[in-house]
């Protein structure tokens, strides 16, 4: 029996496996370096959102509206074709909890007051679509300050 061309099969073998596992490390830091990326877009698409809700609050009162902000220079990113769409629901009852964690007497059980959503996208850069990121807020009709109240949501 040959031995020689035994082992040299199995050395073989043995360089396949480790060639699969080397692009296997690389391609599983390939893919923890683009959920990194996605993670800090969409936290900056957050941003955004926010941002906007609360300096284009007074200009645009109770009505709908989308602006395309263009390209956006974010790190060694583009974000491309970037869009910001408030929407107004009209003025309804909301009705406001305590948390899990908070216990607050002063908070108003039931009131009347206007919901805002803002939602803000942009092009993936790395599939095919639009990555979306929003916020909510309400402001309560018989508050004489006019405070926005953002509503915590990922």
């Amino acid at each position: 029996m040959n031995e020689r061309g035994f082992f040299t099969i199995f050395g073989l073998c043995l360089l396949l496996v480790a060639a699969i596992f080397i692009k296997g490390v690389h391609e599983f830091e390939a893919n923890y370096a683009r959920t990194i990326t996605n993670f800090q877009i969409e936290h900056h698409l957050k941003n955004i959102a926010e941002s906007y809700l609360i300096e284009t609050y007074e200009i645009y009162k109770g009505t709908k509206t989308k602006e395309n902000l263009g390209d956006i220079n974010f790190g060694e990113f583009k974000l491309k074709n970037v869009t910001v769409e408030i929407r107004y629901a009209p003025k309804q009852n909301i009705t406001i909890k305590n948390g899990l964690y908070t216990n607050e007497p002063n908070l108003p059980k039931n009131a009347e007051g206007t919901v805002i959503v803002v939602v803000a996208s942009c092009n993936s850069p790395f599939i095919a679509g639009k990555m979306y990121r929003r916020a909510f807020a309400y402001i309560l009709e018989n508050d004489e300050s006019k405070t926005i109240h953002f509503v915590n949501s990922l």
